[in-house]
């Protein structure tokens, strides 16, 4: 959930922005749970949905990314998942990005 919904403010396309980049995460990086295996230093338990929404909010927690995630998968995901709404890419931006390394990678026109 992007940080500016968990602060009940406007939903807007970065919000869905945001989203993908999460969506980015699962698909390629890591097949798990954002933040799932968050736990508190204090006690060693997992953190529940209210601590994690909190550290989102602060800007204390991004998505984390496997080794096997490809670089400009990772650049652009981390672009996706700005805490500041107004530096995320717009969905035009990154159809572009997807569509110049797709013809780059696999000779897609």
């Amino acid at each position: 959930m992007a940080p500016e919904v968990i602060q009940h403010q406007n939903y807007t396309g970065a919000t869905d922005i945001y989203s993908f980049g999460t969506w980015l995460r699962l698909l390629f990086a890591t097949h798990q749970i954002p933040y799932e295996n968050e736990v508190n230093p204090k006690n060693g338990q997992k953190l529940g949905d209210v601590p994690i929404m909190v550290k989102v909010v602060a800007g204390q927690l991004k998505p984390s990314f496997g080794h096997d995630c490809p670089q400009w998968v990772r650049e652009m995901a981390l672009e996706c998942v700005a805490f500041d709404p107004t530096q995320r890419p717009s969905a035009m931006q990154l159809s572009h990005r997807i569509r110049a390394k797709m013809r780059q990678d696999y000779s897609v026109v």
